[in-house]
């Protein structure tokens, strides 16, 4: 769908966790569509063991991941864009640790730039943010039952016939208590200023430092039934702060459902989800309804290869 270049702009302006403005800074922090369904259900998350979104959110969280994972996630988006990512987790061959890749794209549709002085059309550009992130995590051979993980991030983004591409990196620490059913965990990411020529998007923050906790309630109510509670604290550098929180209760260790709440989202702070698994495989979902510009969605395929 070919929309005007004001179009464009205001969509940029509206994608949470843009990058700071500026000449040579990167518009959108595409990284914020590479974590998993589950967790974008939840909110909150930097604290919950490893999952096929765990390099993005927290790479302490790999850790976790004991059998190669593959993830493929989708997000339809507002104003008619889409995000897709691609996440691949493998033990690392040395024998310790999780090493892992993802490939994160946000697509923004086709934009036709406007001459206002004579009022006609000119180009058609293709306008997105493409994303690749690579990271390990393990549990410390010093200090068992403490998880890091660290994460190198590359980016580039496309604006009408503006480019920019930008490096960054992530890290985190997690830990377990009482058989995981507490645990707590932290983490960050930055993207600097880049090269490039797109100029003053927004001004959010290009990099957050989270910190939360998980409890995990054991069987409840029915044999069968068990839940977790998890909540995350944000603080970005523009010293923007908020809570996240999320509830996921799971039913017969094969479906879940899950409910969460970020204050750092004004027009849409809460989210539903429903998660089904059979075996090796499974497959979640995230709603949200957006006050002005609809409803988005998600969707996410987890294939875990081996044995548990």
């Amino acid at each position: 769908m070919i929309r005007t270049a004001a179009l464009a702009l205001s969509l940029a302006c509206a994608l949470p966790r843009a990058a700071a403005g500026g000449a040579g800074t990167v518009a959108t922090d595409v990284f914020e569509f590479g974590g998993s369904t589950r967790i974008a259900a939840l909110a909150a998350g930097v604290a919950l063991p490893g999952d096929g979104g765990a390099l993005i959110r927290n790479p302490a969280a790999l850790a976790d991941v004991s059998n190669p994972t593959v993830a493929l996630d989708y997000r339809d988006w507002y104003l008619d864009t889409f995000a897709a990512h691609a996440g691949l987790s493998v033990p690392a061959p040395w024998g310790r640790g999780t090493l892992a890749v993802s490939l994160v794209r946000l697509d923004e549709g086709e934009v036709r730039d406007i001459d206002y002085q004579h009022l006609t059309y000119g180009s058609t550009f293709d306008n997105g943010s493409l994303g690749v992130a690579v990271g390990y995590g393990q549990t410390l051979p010093w200090w068992d039952g403490l998880d890091a993980g660290l994460s190198a991030l590359l980016l580039s983004r496309t604006l009408l016939s503006q480019t920019a591409s930008g490096f960054g990196v992530g890290g985190g620490l997690a830990a377990g208590l009482w058989g995981d059913a507490l645990r707590l965990g932290g983490s960050f990411r930055y993207i600097g200023d880049v090269s490039g020529d797109i100029e003053g998007i927004s001004n959010v923050s290009p990099w957050n430092v989270t910190g939360g906790a998980s409890v995990r309630i054991g069987r409840f109510v029915h044999p069968a039934a068990s839940a977790t509670i998890t909540a995350d604290v944000v603080r970005e550098r523009n010293d923007d702060a908020g809570g996240r929180a999320g509830l996921e209760v799971v039913l017969a260790d094969a479906f879940s459902l899950r409910v969460g709440y970020d204050s750092m989202v004004e027009d849409a702070p809460v989210r539903y989800g429903i998660g089904v698994r059979a075996g090796s495989v499974a497959v979640d979902f995230v709603y949200a309804d957006h006050e002005a510009l609809g409803s988005t969605t998600g969707l996410s395929v987890t294939l875990r290869v081996g044995s548990e």
